[in-house]
């Protein structure tokens, strides 16, 4: 991977910027830029052809995040957010028999919330771990659920496993997927895992863990605009699960079917692929503009990707113990299969990171006492240096 060559390709890196905030949002390549600028040269031209590329666009960029994800085209869905995607599954499931939905303590609140709407249609929330046993506020620094602490919740009443690919506050990445999904299908249960932190930065490969759900937006390691997100329904599911979410891109032929549905009473033929789970036109115009964005990711293909960012997160832990930075600590975990970013505990996060812009570094903080540092592919290790410099220097105001 030339990382010089893709460092170039970037307006924001190219303007000196040390950006390294990218678990809160990415940055666009210039591939991005240039559809933006395509999208506005043909804003004048007869909307029924853009329609058409657009429409070609999302179909294709389905396709993209298919190839990240090892899944097929037709187990993918285009939807607004990675919130709208668990709603899309949880309103799929029946809850008469089994009723209990269990949910990571580290998922993002956004699916937590989700979950706890789906009480009203007689759901029992579960979460692992017990707020008995993480505290108020959340210990988030010694949350790291495994194996073991979900085989004492999921039982014969589990109807799904809630999971995150990656603590978005601690950058710990859970390293022991498959087994929890072993645990979680022997019971009978699905597996949805929020993957937002993770997809094009790390590989998750679903047919390898086995999880029967995945969903990620696209705007930070995938580096494309906000408005959009990817659901991956397992294939053997996709026709076995009518959410109550629908529209007119639902069904198995919209053009066909969109004119008669008086008629039919309202039904129509639901799409036999994860379409199903789509409701009305789709943001198409973010979809022409993510498409090269993704093609790029695969392009270099997440496995170096990976690889090359945990070379730098070794490094930055490297730094820090050499150093002996006084003032922070860090709060992610030491082994390198178990993180995904680095979070810092210090004073004033929020403050510290507005300093930070005046020597045009970028980092994301995490309420008033964390900030995130999250490498990708397009920074690289004297940016580290200049980071930690910075940071002390902020630290001593």
């Amino acid at each position: 991977m030339k990382i010089e060559e893709y460092r170039n390709r970037f307006p924001i890196i190219k303007r000196g910027v040390n950006y390294q905030a990218t678990c809160g949002i990415g940055i666009l390549p210039d591939v991005g830029v240039q559809a933006i600028e395509d999208v506005k040269n043909t804003s004048t031209e007869i909307p029924e052809v853009n329609f058409d590329n657009f429409l070609n666009a999302h179909e294709e960029l389905k396709v993209e995040f298919a190839k990240i994800i090892n899944a097929e085209p037709g187990e993918i869905a285009l939807v607004q957010s990675t919130s709208a995607a668990a709603c899309r599954i949880l309103n799929s499931l029946d809850y008469k028999k089994r009723n209990k939905i269990v949910v990571s303590a580290l998922s993002f609140p956004g699916i937590s919330f989700a979950c706890y709407a789906q009480q009203k249609r007689g759901a029992k929330i579960s979460f692992v771990p017990s707020p008995q046993k993480i505290g108020s506020p959340v210990d988030y620094d010694n949350l790291r659920p495994g194996p073991t602490d979900y085989e004492k919740s999921i039982d014969a009443k589990t109807i799904l496993v809630v999971l995150t690919g990656t603590c978005y506050r601690t950058g710990f990445r859970q390293d022991k997927l498959k087994e929890i999904v072993k645990i979680a299908h022997d019971k009978g249960a699905y597996v949805f895992i929020d993957d937002g932190q993770l997809s094009g930065h790390f590989v998750e490969d679903v047919k390898e863990s086995g999880v029967d759900f995945l969903s990620s937006t696209t705007y930070k390691y995938l580096l494309c605009p906000t408005g959009n997100a990817f659901l991956y329904v397992k294939k053997k599911l996709v026709e076995k699960l009518e959410s109550l979410d629908r529209g007119w891109f639902s069904g198995e032929d919209f053009m066909e079917t969109f004119p008669y549905w008086l008629e039919n009473k309202g039904r129509h033929r639901l799409s036999k692929t994860a379409n199903r789970f789509e409701l009305g036109v789709p943001r198409l115009p973010l979809d022409y503009i993510s498409l090269p964005v993704l093609k790029m990711i695969n392009e270099i293909g997440v496995k170096n990707i990976e690889n090359y960012t945990k070379c730098l997160l070794d490094y930055y832990s490297q730094r820090i113990t050499e150093d002996g930075y006084a003032g922070f600590e860090t709060k992610s975990p030491y082994n390198s299969e178990q993180r995904s970013h680095l979070t810092i505990k210090i004073p004033n996060a929020q403050r510290v990171s507005v300093e930070l812009r005046k020597y045009n570094t970028a980092v994301e903080p995490s309420g008033e006492e964390v900030i995130r540092i999250a490498p990708h592919f397009y920074n690289i290790k004297e940016e580290i240096d200049e980071l930690l410099i910075n940071l002390r220097k902020t630290l001593k105001k």
